[in-house]
C-alpha cells in the first residue's frame, strides 16, 4: 500500500515537473533576451539597467538558511516519514538550488542536531523526533519534576529579597 502511494506521488511530482520544464526553458529564454537587449543598449552608450541580475526568486530565502534549518525544514514540509543524508542533499540541490552542500560537510550537522534532540535516527532515515516523546522528561507546566507548583513570579517584578 505504501509502495504504490510513494509510486503514485513520485508518479505525480514527475508529471509536475514535465509542466514545469517548457516554463523554465521559457524564462530562460526571455532572461538571455533581455541580457542581449542590455547588452545591446550599453554598446549604443545608452545608461544600462540597475535591475539586479535574473535570478529565481523563490529560491532566495534557501541560500541564507543554514544546512541545521534546511534540514528541519524539509523534514517537516517534505518527508514526513523520514529521509536518508543522501536523499536530503539531492531534494536541496533539486529542489531548493542548494549545490553547496556536501555530504562530507552536511553529516556533522545532522549529528549536532541528533545531539540536540531534534532529530533521531532509524537505519540511515534521518526524521523529527517525536516532540510529545521528547517533553516526557520535562516538568509539567507550572510545577517542578515532582509536581510541585512553582511560585508565581512577583506581580511587582521586584527581586526576591
Amino acid at each position: 500500500m505504501l509502495a504504490r502511494l510513494e509510486r503514485d506521488l513520485s508518479d505525480k511530482i514527475d508529471a509536475i515537473r514535465k509542466e514545469v520544464e517548457p516554463l523554465e526553458r521559457e524564462l530562460s529564454d526571455v532572461r538571455r533576451a533581455r541580457a542581449a537587449l542590455e547588452e545591446r543598449v550599453v554598446e549604443q552608450g545608452q545608461p544600462q539597467s540597475t535591475s539586479p541580475p535574473p535570478q529565481d526568486w523563490s529560491l532566495v530565502k534557501f541560500r541564507g538558511m543554514t544546512m541545521k534549518q534546511l534540514t528541519l525544514r524539509a523534514l517537516q514540509e517534505h518527508f514526513p516519514n523520514g529521509a536518508t543524508a543522501n536523499e536530503l542533499i539531492e531534494f536541496f540541490a533539486r529542489t531548493w538550488g542548494r549545490k553547496d552542500i556536501v555530504r562530507e560537510s552536511f553529516s556533522p550537522q545532522l549529528s549536532r542536531l541528533k545531539r540536540e534532540g531534534k532529530i533521531k535516527l532509524h537505519g540511515k532515515v534521518w526524521s523529527l523526533a517525536n516532540h510529545e516523546a521528547s517533553k516526557e522528561n520535562e516538568p509539567p507546566e507550572g510545577g517542578s519534576n515532582a509536581g510541585e507548583a512553582t511560585p508565581s513570579p512577583d506581580p511587582d517584578n521586584k527581586p526576591e529579597a
